[in-house]
């Protein structure tokens, strides 16, 4: 699942480190004499790299880097979940009282984004991570 990328691509990414398993090709140009150096990349790198380019490929390399793409996303939602599942939770009152302030002030916050409670079902709760941000920024 990798695309040969032109001259142009590889001086805009002339830095980059080559990732394992790309690799890089010498092409001459007839008659001149001339040695064009070209890289290959994947999607992923190439979508990194910020560059401007057209890319032709097949249904089964597009195939390939959507099965990359939903892997690596079911991945990170996995990690989210699990993060999630440790994340301890406060009512509105426990949440008031380790602030220090008024419920309806609470109320506030979440009209500003400044707290946003998790709803789930009628409950309204909050994540101490949340909490404990705003108590070490006071």
């Amino acid at each position: 699942m990798f695309y040969t990328t032109s001259k142009a691509i590889e001086n805009a990414l002339i830095h980059s480190i080559f990732a394992p398993g790309t690799s890089n090709r010498e092409s001459a140009h007839p008659g001149k004499g001339v040695t064009n150096k070209q890289r290959t990349m994947s999607i992923t790198e190439i979508i990194s790299s910020g560059a401007n380019v057209t890319l032709q490929v097949t249904a089964a390399q597009l195939g390939d880097f959507a099965k990359d793409l939903i892997g690596r996303t079911r991945q990170e939602i996995a990690r989210e979940v699990e993060a999630s599942r440790s994340e301890v939770y406060y009512t509105r009152e426990q949440t008031a009282s380790l602030l220090n302030v008024n419920p309806s002030t609470l109320w506030n916050w979440d009209k500003k984004d400044f707290l946003k409670p998790v709803r789930v079902g009628g409950l309204c709760r909050y994540r101490k991570s949340d909490i404990d941000r705003i108590l070490t920024s006071k």
